[in-house]
């Protein structure tokens, strides 16, 4: 997404907006004082973030799942589904079920570890205790009160950290810093920390601070151009990423998070590929949006969080901990 200018400082549009900021502040203080979380007889890790935008959340559950899973357990995953209408929980089926019906993220995850999608995050859980779940791994759902969780992490893009520290409209902050890391139990950072938000939050994280990396799981062709395009949280992310392996970008195309490629837009893409004799590169998110009669010519590029040895240690301990 595009993130508004006045975001990176506090300006005068931004101060301006402060007032509204104070009133989502207060709705989201509200729920949590007044709704009651259930505590299910599994354990239960959330994945979030306390921006809008792409902070690495998704990565960052299929990395935990297949840890979990590594170490024995069943993982099942819940999944809210970006402006998907399902009010019954519904398990994702790959065969059948598609970007439109259920989300983008959801059929990514659905190729981890079983993945429900409903707007009920309770009713979802207990469906997936019924099919064998062993833990849960929510797919966001910090600002979600109704289901209890024994760790909850937040994840932070070490790009723009946290930008200026203020509430929606007048900041991406999706709920208030402090009692945000007071009620979660750990923060990943993901990339470079370029504005220092370790340095901003240590106060509250200390040793339940933990950084990581996002990398390709494939060797990137550096043999021909390439046109890249996505439409995810931050593009540039994987631009950057793409030319930090060596590739040669003839072109780079940004859509809308979300966004759902028409057969035109794909036509349109292959056919500036081919005069330019350019390879179409875009990530696994983006591919399961586009029509599947267009992929072929399509490269996508898989990635998983990396962490250093001592690190990943350290933050699979600290989460085995409070389970």
């Amino acid at each position: 997404m595009t993130f508004p200018k006045f975001w990176k400082t506090n300006n005068f549009i931004s101060i301006m907006l402060l007032p509204i900021s104070w009133i989502y502040s207060l709705v989201s203080y509200l729920r949590y004082t007044l709704i009651n979380s259930e505590r299910l007889e599994i354990p239960v890790i959330c994945v979030g973030n306390i921006t809008v935008g792409g902070a690495g959340k998704t990565p960052t559950v299929i990395w935990l799942a297949r840890e979990f899973q590594a170490l024995g357990y069943k993982v099942h995953i819940l999944s809210r589904g970006y402006k998907v209408k399902i009010n019954d929980p519904l398990l994702v089926d790959l065969k059948t079920d598609s970007a439109a019906q259920v989300g983008d993220e959801p059929l990514l995850l659905a190729r981890v570890a079983p993945t429900w999608v409903g707007k009920d995050r309770v009713r979802a859980a207990r469906q997936a205790i019924k099919a064998g779940a062993e833990l849960i791994i929510m797919d966001d759902g910090l600002q979600n009160p109704r289901l209890f969780k024994d760790f909850s992490l937040i994840v932070i893009d070490g790009m723009h950290g946290v930008f200026n520290n203020q509430i929606i409209p007048a900041g991406p902050l999706r709920q208030c810093l402090i009692p945000a890391f007071l009620r979660t139990n750990a923060t990943l950072i993901i990339g470079e920390d370029r504005t220092n938000i370790t340095g901003k939050i240590s106060h509250f994280s200390g040793k339940s601070l933990f950084h990581a990396r996002v990398e390709s799981t494939t060797n990137i062709s550096t043999n021909q151009p390439l046109i890249a395009f996505a439409g995810i949280g931050q593009p540039t992310k994987f631009f950057h990423m793409l030319e930090s392996a060596g590739a040669t970008l003839a072109k780079t195309k940004t859509y809308p998070d979300h966004h759902a490629y028409t057969d035109a837009e794909i036509e349109a893409l292959l056919q500036e590929a081919e005069h330019l004799g350019a390879t179409l590169i875009t990530t696994e998110k983006d591919l399961v949006k586009i029509p599947i009669n267009l992929r072929e010519s399509i490269v996508s590029i898989p990635i998983t969080l990396s962490f250093e040895e001592d690190e990943k240690a350290r933050f699979l301990e600290h989460i085995s901990k409070c389970l």
